[in-house]
């Protein structure tokens, strides 16, 4: 007989959540707070294990991959087994070897496969061995894109009803930061205000393609009615070697006064420098689906984005979409969102009913619908 839908004992794997602060992070955390937020019959358990060293160097890295290995090959079954638990969703990538219970991955994006030289050497070996293990180990794959299920699909070998695509979402409060509230923050908190700016979030890492942003950047400075303009940066600098090729950038193009470096800031501090950022521009050169895209588009910032990967199929037609690799197309695109009044304010109505469509509800209940169909097809086959 078929469990009645009130016993599902969910558990959910938040180890990543104690060294990954960008949309992996994003996604378990609000994931989370919404299925229990709609769900109010299910039991959520959330494992993790708390004993990873402070990265220092390649000593530590090692002892946390160590520490983690340790932890998702026998502290989750162990876990699972103790804790009763019928479903388990590992939310980032990787499953265990052996899973007492049935099993959902997350798998984001296999862009490594594709993009390799944008990777760590250690990652890809990584990644290549266990992303496609995990994905045929799984009794069900989530992912977050119709683009990343092609590749999903292609490079892990399996079958596309095994694989179902469930967007992320946008947090309520991006919906409701005003400008008058933004604006004084932004100018008091970090300065900025006094000119217009162009605004990035993300990790700085090679696939985010700021170079070509920053060449964009020094191409506007050259027009009339963009001398004024800044660029503000915000996101985790991790690769050492690529910031020092930024920096140089910097330097030779002679902005060092025109772009601002925030690195990591709280997520109530990015809703206001977005919402008082005159564009928000993401060419990233791939992407599994581009969460700073919908964000703007909710905050009500006019967005410019790559035509590449899941960009266009994320934006619609409510953003200014160019080919990343071209400077020019990239500078004429923010020139035309800065001075064209008009083509701004329906490129913002265009994104607020985009942005309408991604919610962190509407993922928990097509998540929870997933769990639901797993259970009912097991049960039926014994």
């Amino acid at each position: 007989m078929l469990k009645e839908y009130n016993q599902i004992r969910i558990g959910f794997d938040t180890q990543v959540l104690q060294s990954n602060k960008g949309g992996t992070g994003i996604y378990i955390q609000e994931l989370i707070r919404s299925l229990k937020k709609v769900d109010s019959r299910n039991s959520y358990i959330t494992l993790n294990f708390h004993n990873r060293l402070p990265r220092k160097n390649n000593f530590t890295k090692i002892c946390n991959v160590l520490i983690d290995l340790f932890y998702i090959h026998f502290m989750v079954p162990y876990s699972v087994l103790s804790k009763n638990i019928d479903i388990i969703h590992f939310p980032a990538n990787i499953i265990p070897i052996f899973s007492p219970c049935l099993s959902v991955v997350t798998i984001h994006d296999m862009m490594f496969v594709r993009y390799p030289e944008f990777y760590d050497p250690d990652f890809l070996k990584f990644a290549r061995l266990f992303f496609p293990l995990s994905a045929r180990r799984a009794d069900k794959i989530i992912t977050i894109s119709e683009f990343s299920k092609k590749d999903i699909v292609r490079f892990c070998c399996v079958a596309e009803e095994k694989v179902e695509v469930v967007y992320l979402g946008v947090e309520p409060e991006f919906f409701r930061v005003k400008d008058n509230t933004a604006n004084a923050f932004v100018s008091s908190r970090y300065g900025l205000g006094k000119k217009p700016y162009v605004f990035f979030a993300g990790e700085f890492g090679p696939r985010k393609n700021l170079e070509n942003l920053i060449k964009a950047i020094a191409k506007l400075k050259l027009m009339n009615k963009c001398k004024e303009i800044e660029l503000v940066l915000v996101g985790a600098r991790r690769t050492t070697g690529y910031l020092c090729r930024i920096e140089t950038l910097i330097k030779e193009l002679g902005l060092e006064g025109d772009v601002r470096w925030l690195d990591f800031v709280p997520r109530s501090h990015l809703r206001y420098l977005l919402k008082s950022a005159r564009v928000s521009v993401y060419v990233s050169l791939c992407e599994g689906f581009g969460l700073p895209i919908i964000e703007a588009m909710a905050i009500g910032t006019p967005v410019v984005c790559s035509n590449g990967s899941s960009m266009t199929e994320i934006a619609g037609n409510a953003a200014v979409i160019v080919d990343p690799r071209e400077v020019s197309k990239i500078a004429d695109a923010i020139f035309r969102l800065l001075t064209q009044p008009k083509l701004v304010a329906e490129y913002i109505a265009r994104g607020k009913r985009r942005a309408l469509k991604f919610t962190w509800e509407n993922t928990a209940a097509k998540t929870i619908e997933i769990y639901k169909s797993l259970l009912s097809a097991h049960e039926k086959k014994i």
